[in-house]
């Protein structure tokens, strides 16, 4: 399942309505591994608040006993800081 994560960073960025509503799902999942995959995918679409994403974030990682969940998680925070796309210019 967490493959999925890395599969996300090779697909190209996509703006259809029903996939920003698939990832909003994801986001919204119990599933800690589901939910990282759609974070993943929510940095690279413009609709998905930059607030969301970082609170769902620290959520995986104050929560989750899974250390790969945690790792990967922590990896999505460094793509976030170093992105050259600030939080700041997604849709606030």
């Amino acid at each position: 399942m967490l493959e999925l994560v890395d599969a996300a960073d090779k697909l190209p960025p996509m703006d259809y309505r029903n996939v920003e509503n698939l990832v909003l799902e994801l986001i919204r999942s119990d599933n800690p591994g589901l939910k990282l995959v759609g974070l993943k995918f929510a940095k690279s679409i413009p609709g998905i608040r930059a607030e969301e994403v970082i609170r769902e974030v620290l959520g995986l990682l104050l929560n989750s006993n899974n250390p790969v969940i945690v790792d990967k998680a922590l990896d999505l925070v460094f793509e976030i800081l170093t992105s050259p796309i600030p939080p700041s210019a997604w849709r606030m």
